[in-house]
C-alpha cells in the first residue's frame, strides 16, 4: 500500500515517529496484515519503547502465526529488556515453528550463555555451527553471539569450561582459522566498554585468554591489547599505550579510543 512505502521512507530518514503514525494508517485499511504490525514493532524498538514492540509483534503472530521472524525479533526485544528467561521461551518457539532460522538459533545460544546454561548451551553450539557454513557468518557468530555474552556475562568457572569446549570443537572441525580472527574485536568492544567489567573479571578473563591462547602466534596482538587496554583505561597507566608499536598504537585508538569518545557524547 502507498502507506506501507511511506513507513519505509520514513523510517529510512529515522523518522521513527511518522513511521509509526504511517503504520498505524495502513492497519486501519487492513487489520490483518501482520507485515505492519511486525514493522510496527521494529520501529518502537529503535525508540526503545519494547513494552509496545512486544505488543506489536504479539499482533503480529496472532495474525500469522508462522511468522518466525516476529519471533525472532520478539525475543531479541526481551533480550534488550534483560529479561533472558523469556527470551529463552520465545527463541525456543520460533525454532519450533522454522528450525533453520538462523538468527533464532544464534540469538538462542546468545541467551543460553548469559544465563550460564552449560549443557544446553553446547547442545546450541552444535546445531549453530552446523548453519554457519559461511566463514564470515561464522565469524560474525563467534564474535557476537559467543565471545561477547562470554565476557560481559559469564562466571569465570562458566567461561573456562565453555571457552575449552569451543575451542576443541573448532579444532576438532578445523575451522581454528575463524576462530582467531573472531577475537580482535570481542577485545575491542570489551575495551570500549570497560566501565562495565570489574577489575576481578578482567583479571580472570585475560588470565583465561592466556593461559589457552598465549602459544597460538596470530592470538599474540589480540592479547597484547588487552593487556594494555587494561592497564591504560582501567588501571589509568599512561605509560601502557607505549608498549604498543606505532601502528599498533593507530590501530588502539582507531578502535578503542575513538569509539569509547563516540559513545560518551552520544
Amino acid at each position: 500500500s502507498k502507506y506501507l512505502l511511506e513507513a519505509k521512507n520514513y523510517y529510512k530518514s529515522k523518522k521513527y515517529e511518522k513511521t509509526i503514525t504511517t503504520l498505524q494508517k495502513a492497519i486501519k485499511i487492513n487489520p490483518k496484515d501482520d507485515t505492519d504490525y511486525y514493522n510496527m514493532g521494529i520501529t518502537y524498538g529503535e525508540l526503545k519503547q519494547y513494552k509496545e514492540a512486544i505488543t506489536a509483534y504479539k499482533k503480529a503472530i496472532d495474525i500469522n502465526p508462522k511468522n518466525d521472524s516476529a519471533y525472532n525479533n520478539m525475543g531479541y526485544t526481551y533480550l534488550r529488556m534483560e529479561n533472558f528467561e523469556e527470551a529463552l521461551d520465545i527463541f525456543k518457539q520460533g525454532l519450533e515453528i522454522n528450525k533453520d532460522n538462523i538468527n533464532l538459533h544464534f540469538n538462542l545460544l546468545h541467551t543460553l550463555i548469559i544465563t550460564n546454561e552449560y549443557n544446553a548451551g553446547k547442545a546450541q553450539l552444535t546445531r549453530s555451527l552446523k548453519k554457519a557454513k559461511d566463514p564470515d557468518l561464522l565469524q560474525a557468530l563467534v564474535t557476537e553471539d559467543i565471545l561477547f555474552p562470554l565476557f560481559r556475562y559469564g562466571s569465570l568457572t562458566y567461561m573456562r569450561s565453555f571457552f575449552s569446549h569451543l575451542i576443541e570443537i573448532f579444532e576438532k572441525e578445523k575451522r581454528e582459522e575463524v576462530l582467531w580472527k573472531s577475537f580482535p574485536k570481542a577485545i575491542f568492544d570489551l575495551l570500549v566498554h570497560i566501565e562495565q567489567y570489574d577489575s576481578e573479571r578482567l583479571a580472570g578473563i585475560e588470565k583465561l585468554l592466556v593461559t589457552s591462547l598465549s602459544e597460538e602466534k596470530k592470538m599474540r596482538i589480540s592479547l597484547m591489547m588487552l593487556n594494555v587496554g587494561i592497564r591504560y583505561l582501567k588501571e589509568k597507566d599512561q605509560r601502557a599505550i607505549y608498549d604498543l608499536s606505532k601502528e599498533e598504537r593507530k590501530v588502539f585508538m582507531e578502535f578503542v579510543i575513538e569509539p569509547r569518545g563516540n559513545k560518551e557524547s552520544q
